[in-house]
């Protein structure tokens, strides 16, 4: 059977962890669901029995995705699991309602804690919709989206050839060294700037303190004439798209919080740190993102414009001092102290914004899901994109994805703690606020 594969391949039984893998591991432990989910619709219907091949191939190709995450006091690590084959990674099912379903998929969990890796095809009226499941302990959204292309690969290389066998990718490494390297940085630590640090929160999404029940999620998605209105604005006004959507994000909060005016309000905005290797690629499915922490105060009648230039100018003096960075020393650094500690700093931090009532606001733009078209043996995707973990209030986190110059827009979030009619309030102002951006 394919774990015969394992062994031919030679396939090492264990692999290190990183100072990355143990900040999502441990952070979700108490405040998020840990899953970032990919979702692919198609007009048509895929292979299946060559989908479940080719995702029981993708874990010998990413062996990370057959390991589970093995803690312990100074050093956890990677540990390869037994009888992959009988893990079911991959299942589908035939349903009349394809959004119930979808939405019953977002909010299931791991069928085990061990997982790292879950693919589901959902099969209505001829239609097919493909949600995977991607533990963010061992990648994040630019994992999922490398991810995307190797699944896509096996899948059309066996519709070529029954019999292919991705090469194991066993030494690629999934740290930040290569990154440090390239930047010509030899002690990381030394890339640690306490300036740059996150401010004491100031504010939070509105909820509020009953017992978290249910998972949910909430979309907005832009169609191609609006998303292209967006980057022409952008452009136009010497700003970046990224930074036209975290304008409109600032707008939408300062009318949900009211925070106080002339007071600075923060977002950490997440950065692919992958943008500074030559290839722009890692050397295998891995977390390697960063935050930079943004910081804008509320004017009160300040034209959608005015605060654009603002966020512009923020950001641009982030740019020109290597953004993430610091971040990514600060992880380094949490390696040094051992997994234990980590353990209960992290926790301590949880249980000081829970008290607090107070945490970051976080903006994810995970970019362009794939060039279009996605084509999985000549069925081309019509609609791909990204859906953040869900996290528990007070933190709150946009999630951002585009794919054929769409445009969607997604907040995980758990009920009764935080209300549905909040979150909708939200992404009602959130796309008004977008869409004022015209000519």
């Amino acid at each position: 059977m394919m774990d015969d594969i394992r062994n031919g391949n030679n396939i090492p039984n264990q692999f290190p962890t990183n100072g990355q893998d143990w900040a999502n591991y441990i952070g979700h432990l108490w405040n998020a669901n840990r899953q970032i989910q990919l979702i692919l619709e198609f007009e048509d219907r895929l292979n299946i029995p060559r989908m479940r091949k080719a995702v029981r191939l993708s874990i010998d190709a990413e062996p990370i995705l057959g390991c589970t995450f093995v803690e312990n006091e100074q050093l956890p690590f990677w540990e390869r699991l037994e009888h992959l084959d009988a893990r079911n990674c991959f299942r589908w099912e035939e349903v009349q309602d394809r959004d119930e379903a979808l939405t019953i998929t977002l909010t299931q969990p791991f069928d085990s804690e061990e997982q790292q890796l879950q693919v589901k095809l959902i099969r209505s009226n001829n239609a097919d919709t493909l949600c995977i499941k991607l533990n963010h302990a061992c990648c994040d959204g630019g994992g999922a989206k490398e991810y995307l292309q190797l699944l896509l690969k096996i899948y059309n290389h066996l519709g070529e050839d029954e019999t292919y066998r991705p090469e194991s990718n066993v030494a690629g490494q999934r740290d930040a060294a290569r990154l440090f390297q390239t930047l010509g940085i030899k002690d990381p630590l030394l890339a640690f700037n306490p300036q740059l640090a996150a401010l004491k929160p100031t504010w939070s999404f509105p909820y509020k303190e009953v017992e978290a029940k249910s998972f949910h999620f909430s979309t907005l998605r832009l169609d191609k004439s609006q998303t292209g209105t967006l980057h022409s604005y952008a452009k136009v006004n010497g700003a970046t798209l990224n930074d036209l959507i975290l304008t409109a994000f600032y707008r939408a909060l300062f009318v949900i919080v009211q925070p106080e005016e002339a007071e600075p309000m923060e977002i950490c905005v997440t950065y692919d740190l992958r943008n500074y290797l030559p290839d722009k690629k890692a050397d295998a499915i891995c977390n390697l993102s960063s935050v930079v922490n943004h910081r804008i105060a509320k004017r009160e009648g300040e034209s959608p414009l005015a605060t654009l230039k603002r966020v512009s100018l923020v950001m641009n003096e982030i740019k020109n001092n290597k953004p993430g960075i610091h971040s990514a020393a600060t992880l380094e650094m949490l390696m040094g102290i051992g997994f234990k500690h980590a353990v209960a700093s992290i926790k301590a931090a949880w249980e000081e914004a829970v008290k607090s009532r107070m945490s970051t606001i976080n903006l994810s733009n995970m970019g362009i899901v794939a060039k279009y078209p996605l084509n999985f043996g000549g069925l081309i995707a019509k609609q791909a994109y990204l859906v953040t973990p869900v996290f528990r209030s007070p933190s709150f986190m946009l999630g951002v994805s585009s794919y054929d110059q769409r445009l969607t827009f997604t907040v995980g979030y758990c009920e009764p703690e935080m209300a549905r009619s909040d979150v909708d309030a939200f992404f009602s102002i959130l796309q008004k606020e977008l869409l004022s951006f015209q000519g």
